[in-house]
């Protein structure tokens, strides 16, 4: 499996040939999408764990995004 930082290319070639010399667009969805061949189904959660915390407040979510030590106060 690659992954993909400034010293290896991301994984779609296509989307590599496309973008020559701004690779980094291939790590971005808006770009990249049109270069996805195989079926997909996209899903974006509305809150992420930085939301919940920075934003919402909601501090006793663990490493692993689990609600278990939360209370329901």
């Amino acid at each position: 499996m690659k992954f993909s930082n400034k010293n290896i290319a991301p994984p779609n070639e296509n989307c590599v040939q496309a973008y020559k010399y701004e690779h980094w667009r291939c790590l971005i969805a808006e770009y990249a999408l049109i270069y996805i061949t195989s079926p997909a189904f996209l899903i974006q959660s509305l809150y992420d764990n930085i939301f919940i915390h920075k934003i919402l407040g909601v501090n006793c979510i663990v490493d692993n995004a689990s609600l278990s030590d939360c209370t329901p106060d």
